[in-house]
């Protein structure tokens, strides 16, 4: 086996690992619940997710520094009806891996 089939391979088995476990989707959040619960964080819900009642949170390893910076991008992709763009792990209670306004 050549190096590149092997490399082509190894990407091929990455992608498909990844793709089976992570969602992703674009949008502009204005039917979204955004809602605080202080020291447990920031929870989207009606995101348009498969989860249950479209929830997105965070990963319990973010930061009171990280919720914060969410639900600004949240609240700022609202005001100006931008696009915001949400990756997540839908094996692990759709945790945002990823986010960003567009």
């Amino acid at each position: 086996m050549t190096f590149k089939k092997l490399i082509g391979m190894a990407a091929l088995a990455l992608c498909a690992n990844t793709s089976a476990m992570a969602g992703g989707f674009e949008g502009v959040p204005t039917d979204w619940k955004l809602e605080s619960y202080g020291t447990n964080g920031v929870v989207v819900w009606f995101a348009g997710t498969p989860c249950s009642n479209g929830q997105l949170n965070l990963p319990p390893t973010a930061t009171v520094t990280d919720h914060n910076r969410f639900y600004a991008t949240v609240m700022a992709a609202k005001l100006a009806s931008a696009k915001m763009f949400v990756y997540y792990d839908d094996a692990k209670n759709c945790a945002i891996i990823s986010y960003g306004m567009r």
